[in-house]
This record gives C-alpha cells, structure tokens and sequence, in this order.
C-alpha cells in the first residue's frame, strides 16, 4: 500500500494515491491469504477476503490520522456506500439460522455465509512520512463513514509496528509476561 502511495506524483489526479493504495492493498492481502485457504468476495461491490471457516471476512480501507493512535476514533477517508453499510449492520446483528431444507442449496449457502460474516477493516493510514495501520471491527457507519469501533488492534502506530489488542471498554489486558529470549548455540 506504502508504495503504491507513494508511487503516484503531482501528475497524477488527486485522489490517485488513495485508490492505488486500497487497490494494491486489497489485492496484496488476497493474494497472501488466498494461499492459506481464504476466499475473495466481491458481493454487494465490497471487495473482501473471506476466512476459510467464514467467520469473517476483512476489507481494506484507507483511513485518517487518527489511525493507530489509541485515544482516537479513526475514520476512512473517502465515503462508503450502502454495501458498506448493511456489511456493518450485520457486525451489530446476529446471523440468522438456516433452516435445513435450503441446506441443500449448497452453493447459494456458500455465498450467503461470505456475504453475511461479520466484516473486519484494515484501515491504513498513510502520508509523506507516516504510516500507521489497524484491524479494526466496526459497529455503525454514520453518513458513509466507519465509526463506533467495538474492538481495534493496532498493528502499526506512532513508534512503529506493534500487535496490541484493545477492547473501546477493557482496560484490563490480562498479565503482563517476561518472555526471556536466547540466541541458539
């Protein structure tokens, strides 16, 4: 995504660096999970990667500069659709079971279960000199923008790559551990 970012140039119209950005990030991110199992979906004009179980399924979006900063509530960049909107809806609703005479319906079940898991974001946020970047669940989206994030993991924040998950409500982690590490003889 950084370097699709940066690849583009005054030349280039402006929003070229945001939409080079998404799209190599989307199709970098499917292309590494599609080896380990995953599913790409392109439902409802909402490019995703589908977890192999269909747990969830995560989408790629560029996001401001409240990215990866704990005491901020981050937002994407540009405006999401209705597709984005009944995906998040979803995330705050919980699925309905299939009645068993559509199990035989085996592949519109298949579709149906990627379209309905709930969706995850990894949201980037990328400048001149910053990068910073998140998975984050999203539980409304208010006027086309993701908001009421109910759990973020920061992957990369001010001081560089971290994995440090956080609940909006839990301030307890669990404990703390000293993992002691030695270099092998």
């Amino acid at each position: 995504m950084v370097a699709a970012f940066n690849g583009c140039t005054d030349n280039d119209p402006p929003t070229a660096a945001g939409w080079d950005a998404w799209r190599f990030g989307t199709r970098t991110f499917r292309d590494v999970k599609r080896s380990h199992g995953w599913e790409k979906d392109d439902q409802d004009n909402l490019s995703t990667i589908v977890h192999p179980d269909r747990a969830f399924r995560i989408a790629v979006v560029n996001t401001n500069e409240a990215t990866g900063l704990r005491d901020a509530q981050p937002k994407n960049k540009s405006a999401k659709g209705s597709g984005s909107e009944r995906a998040v809806r979803l995330n705050r609703e919980p699925p309905l079971p299939i009645p068993e005479f559509l199990k035989e319906f085996e592949e519109a079940l298949a579709a149906a279960a990627r379209s309905e898991a709930p969706i995850w974001y990894l949201c980037a946020y990328i400048s001149d000199d910053t990068v910073r970047a998140e998975l984050s669940f999203p539980m409304t989206v208010e006027s086309g923008y993701l908001c009421n994030w109910r759990e973020r993991i920061i992957l990369i924040d001010q001081d560089g790559p971290v994995c440090d998950v956080r609940r909006r409500d839990d301030d307890d982690y669990g404990p703390n551990f000293d993992i002691p590490v030695r270099r092998k003889r």
